[in-house]
């Protein structure tokens, strides 16, 4: 188990460098596309479908990323009257259902992005498969479930030992 955790921290932070770097490469493209519309009056074909496309990647792997940190929104008005055993059992709950509902959106978004209909378009500007716009759901989905059982692993392994793994 810790192996797997292990993993999943390498993971996660590979991902953060993987946003910075298209954060970075966003900011570059965006920044020469102002000065090439409003300095010479040209512009790139591709390059705000590319910005779009990329939009989607940082969000849902930087989604996947916050996931991985608990950093996401959470009220925790309920559970922090709780004693521990019984924060750690309704934890485990939340991640059991969220376990359940991630594997829904898998399947989901992971239907739309291979639906033909999106398989065959062919973007105006960036000239690739619009499955590149909808890829990043079902990849971001897919690490968020393989986080989130990391976390299931880790609160089996507090309720057996009777402590909170926070």
């Amino acid at each position: 188990m810790k192996v797997y955790g292990k993993v999943m921290d390498l993971i996660a932070d590979a991902i953060k460098w993987v946003v910075t770097a298209i954060l970075v490469f966003m900011v570059a493209v965006t920044f020469i596309e102002v000065i090439r519309r409003y300095a010479f009056g040209l512009s790139f074909s591709w390059a705000d479908e590319c910005i779009r496309f990329l939009i989607m990647w940082v969000t849902f792997l930087g989604g996947a990323a916050a996931f991985h940190k608990k950093k996401l929104v959470c009220f925790d008005l309920v559970t922090s009257s709780l004693d521990k055993k019984k924060q750690i059992i309704l934890e485990l709950f939340v991640y059991v259902v969220l376990l359940v509902v991630i594997a829904a959106l898998i399947y989901y978004t992971g239907k739309a992005a291979t639906a033909p209909s999106v398989t065959k378009a062919i973007g105006t500007g960036f000239k690739v498969s619009m499955i590149w716009a909808y890829l990043p759901m079902p990849v971001g989905f897919t690490i968020m479930e393989l986080f989130c059982i990391n976390w299931i692993m880790n609160l089996i392994v507090a309720l057996k030992k009777g402590e909170s793994d926070k």
